[in-house]
This record gives structure tokens, sequence and C-alpha cells, in this order.
């Protein structure tokens, strides 16, 4: 009885294209395409073969569980001297590897910052999302109701905050029109035209005139349609950073980049609380380097 197609694709997937010996990780695909990896049985198919006199029903010998992906030289090895490599032994170094591909693949890459200057910053958010990564960022607004009201301090809180969003490591979606890989509690890229509503005047927020009711008729939020559905970005107009924001984020359409957790979806509408927002980069690179060493104000 031949492995199944699909039973070889669970054990390729599920072990990343690699080989699963401790200390290997070859990966099993050459640049041009050849497959150099080897489905090796944990108990062989055949009683003299290696380990295989241990016990095991016959329709299990070519089940993904007895099967470990192996380099042509490690598998050798292991079958070479199944009394090092027992079953047990195996089974172990399957477990592992498998488990290391999936954190690997949950933990996401260092964020790929895609602005080129930053709107707004919800410093909260920022703020347990690198605590949870061992980063820990003092709250340098305490004494403030809002960014804008931090003057020239604001320059190396901006500077501090794109360094740190740089270094965390973030796996997010795409916001596109096919929402059926998306789900609540996860990260989704920002990056397009969106419709403003609702934000008040910075002086509003400095003074702390603005208070937001829950009622998206009424609070600052960003939204655009992707096919049929509507997503919604929520504000908070205190982490707005700039004069240039409140005024872009007042003028009915803003283009912006960024990330944000998605907080509720259904079938009509997505809402995403934005961790942070900016300017999209442009092909004129040469200004980023311009807005660093100027006053954001």
């Amino acid at each position: 009885m031949n492995i199944s197609e699909k039973t070889l694709k669970l054990l390729w997937a599920k072990s990343g294209g690699k080989c699963a010996f401790p200390g290997c990780e070859l990966d099993l695909i050459s640049e041009d395409g050849s497959v150099i990896g080897e489905n090796c049985h944990i108990i062989a198919r055949k009683e003299n073969g290696a380990r295989g006199k241990e016990q095991i029903d016959e329709d299990e010998i070519n089940s993904e569980e007895n099967l470990i992906l192996l380099c042509r030289n490690h598998h050798k090895i292991v079958d070479d001297f199944p009394e090092k490599y027992t079953v047990q032994i195996l089974r172990q170094y399957k477990k592992q590897h498998e488990e290391n591909i999936r954190v690997k693949l949950n933990r996401g890459k260092p964020w790929n910052v895609n602005f080129s200057q930053i709107y707004y910053m919800n410093i909260k958010r920022i703020r347990m999302l690198a605590a949870q990564q061992g980063i820990f960022l003092q709250d340098e607004i305490e004494n403030n109701y809002c960014l804008h009201s931090l003057g020239w301090e604001l320059n190396n809180l901006m500077y501090k905050i794109e360094s740190l969003i740089e270094g965390l490591e973030i796996s997010a979606g795409q916001l596109i029109d096919d929402w059926r890989q998306l789900k609540v509690g996860q990260f989704v890229t920002i990056n397009g035209n969106f419709y403003t509503k609702n934000v008040p005047l910075a002086s509003d927020v400095c003074s702390n005139k603005y208070h937001a009711t829950g009622d998206l008729k009424k609070d600052a939020h960003l939204h655009r349609r992707y096919g049929s559905k509507k997503c919604v970005l929520t504000l908070n107009p205190r982490w707005l950073a700039t004069s240039t924001a409140f005024v872009n984020f007042k003028s009915g359409r803003v283009d912006v980049a960024g990330f944000g957790l998605i907080t509720s979806m259904d079938d009509k509408k997505m809402i995403v609380t934005p961790y942070i927002l900016g300017v999209p980069k442009c092909d004129f690179d040469w200004m980023n380097m311009f807005n660093r060493n100027s006053i954001y104000q």
C-alpha cells in the first residue's frame, strides 16, 4: 500500500519542507525545484526493517504519524542505527521539529515600517504589544492629555516608536476583498485611501473637550469598502500626533499605512483598532530623511 498524496502533503507542510533531524533543517526542495527529501518510516513496513519489530497496525504503517521527513543522509543514519534512533526518539524528533516550524510560522517577521511620517500612535496598545515581546516602553505622556501637546518632545517619542516597531515581530494579514482568512484578534496591514469622519479640532482634544460616545455616527474614525464589506478604523484623537495629521484626518479622505488589530467582524463590517498610522512611503524616499530631521509640528 502506497503513501497517500494527502498524507505526503500533510507531512511536508507540518515539517516546513525541512529535515526534522535535530540541527539539520536542510531545505528539502532545491533552488531548481528538485525534491531531495525522503519520507522515512518511524516503524518499518517490514519486520526485518529498521524498528520493524515494534507493534503497529498495518493501516498505520503509512500514516502521517508514522512518517518523519528527513534528508537522504539522516534517513540512512537513523535506519542504519535503529538501536540508537528508536521509535521513541524519532517521534520526539518529529514532534519537536513540527512544533518549531509552527512557532516560526506564527511568530511573524520584524515589521517593515511602510510609512514616511507618523500620523497616529496608539501608545497604550503599542506598549502592551512591546511588553509581550519583552520590550518595555515608559509612559512619556503621563502628564499630557494628547500627543499633540508634547511639543518638541514629540520628535524623540516618534523616533523611539518607529525604531521600536521596526524591531517587533508581527504576523499581519492583508486587508483585501476576501476576508475569509481573517479573524477577530488578528493583526492586519493597513494601506490605502480611507474616508475620514468626525475628527475633532486639535484644540478640542488637547483641552479635553472631545469625548468619545461609543457611537460611530458621532465618534472619530476612518472607513472604506472592500468589495461589499465596510472596514472601520476607530480613532482616539488623543493619539493624533501633529497639526498636519489633524488637518489631513479632517479633510474627508486620507492615504494611510500602518497596522491594527481586528476587534470585531461580521458579514458586512470589520472594526479595526489602529496601532500606528502614517503617510505611505513613495518613490521619493529622500523625503524621509528630511522628515526625520525636521520638527513634526
